[in-house]
């Protein structure tokens, strides 16, 4: 386990809370690490389904652990996110 694994499973909870289920309810967990382990396996984002976190979601979950937001990446982007729902929220309230 190392910091890059705690990014894979912060964008497992993420994908959990948008889309209240689990990823892999259905599929036995020693298939589960099997696929995910060789890449095979991922949770697919919707396409029309919040797309400023879909990239977001996606980098977590890179096969490559490297690629991987780092912890205070993924804070940044995160912030980026809310302060760009904030302004989209203001400029329709007309303020």
């Amino acid at each position: 386990m190392s910091k890059k694994s705690d990014i894979y499973a912060w964008g497992i909870i993420l994908y959990q809370l948008v889309m209240c289920r689990e990823p892999f309810k259905n599929i036995p967990s020693s298939l589960i690490v099997a696929g995910v382990m060789s890449g095979k396996l991922r949770p697919k984002w919707p396409e029309h389904l919040l797309p400023e976190l879909k990239g977001l979601f996606e980098s977590c979950m890179s096969l490559d652990p490297e690629a991987r937001p780092s912890a205070a990446e993924l804070v940044r982007a995160l912030i980026e996110i809310e302060n760009k729902a904030r302004l989209n929220a203001a400029v329709a309230e007309g303020v």
